[in-house]
């Protein structure tokens, strides 16, 4: 049976974001054909949900470590001190580090699977074995768009800018380093392949939600409210910027038409931009 070493920035479980699903969904199935080690981060409440995680997956081991290392002016700083972007310097353990390579010492690891960019540090040079890289999003991007957000004043949006092309940077090494790169849009896929790598490189991966749910009775559109639903992390800037695009753009012409239209936004952490535009507006409610 080949082996596998998950390295991830967070436990995967339980999988109440899109991240965590599909790092959720990919491991389940992986550890039901292969022997799957995972090695990660705990954040925020992981640290109670362990024993739950460890009877829902079958696993050859389980190492974590607990990582609170926030953004800040000294994480920046650190970042550019070590020439590496921000979320890989504030993904980095020295502990971490020794752990792994310690490992893969001792195993014959037929494959590395890196999920999440900011993981790939740990991979060594010397490893012979296939790795797999789990590119969430196409990061540089992210910000990018940052970098031309309005919202934030010219200081940041410089600061972004800079951070976004230093990452795409990192991304390109990493991407061409790796046997191959999955992605979950072709989108994601084209914004990578403008760095100047392969497109042979990257393969489409399906994403997944709960399987329970396609048990359920189909809606009875004339029995519902008329109304529109949102479902992600509210302080995840993608999210939050789509959304504020919506209801700023698109929200008050819809309104015109259809005036008893209702848009439920769930989700955690709520951003303040979307809390005062939910104040505005009773038909737009945050839960």
């Amino acid at each position: 049976m080949k082996k596998i070493l998950f390295l991830t920035p967070e436990l995967p479980y339980p999988p109440i974001s899109g991240g965590k699903l599909i790092s959720w969904k990919l491991l389940q199935h992986l550890s039901n054909k292969y022997e799957v080690s995972v090695f990660c981060f705990l954040r925020d409440k992981d640290k109670f949900f362990l024993d739950e995680f460890r009877e829902k997956v079958d696993l050859k081991e389980l190492f974590f470590e607990v990582m609170d290392k926030k953004r800040s002016i000294i994480t920046y700083i650190m970042s550019i001190i070590r020439g590496v972007p921000l979320s890989i310097y504030r993904n980095y353990s020295f502990f971490f580090m020794n752990e792994v390579s310690e490992k893969l010492k001792l195993n014959r690891y037929d494959v590395i699977l890196v999920d999440h960019y900011t993981m790939y540090q740990y991979v060594s040079e010397n490893f012979k074995g296939k790795i797999l890289l789990n590119e969430h999003n196409a990061e540089y991007l992210i910000w990018e768009r940052l970098s031309k957000n309005k919202d934030y004043n010219f200081l940041i949006r410089m600061l972004a800018l800079w951070e976004s092309r230093r990452i795409s940077k990192y991304e390109k090494i990493i991407c061409m380093s790796s046997d191959k790169v999955l992605c979950v849009s072709s989108n994601d896929i084209k914004s990578l392949a403008k760095l100047g790598v392969n497109e042979d490189k990257f393969e489409l991966v399906a994403t997944i939600g709960d399987d329970e749910l396609l048990e359920f009775p189909d809606i009875e559109f004339e029995d519902t409210e008329r109304s529109i639903l949102f479902i992600g992390t509210l302080n995840w800037e993608p999210n939050v910027d789509g959304l504020l695009w919506f209801l700023r753009g698109c929200w008050k012409q819809l309104k015109k038409r259809f005036p008893a239209l209702k848009i439920y936004i769930i989700g955690a952490n709520a951003d303040p931009r979307l809390v005062n535009l939910s104040k505005k507006d009773k038909d737009i409610i945050l839960t």
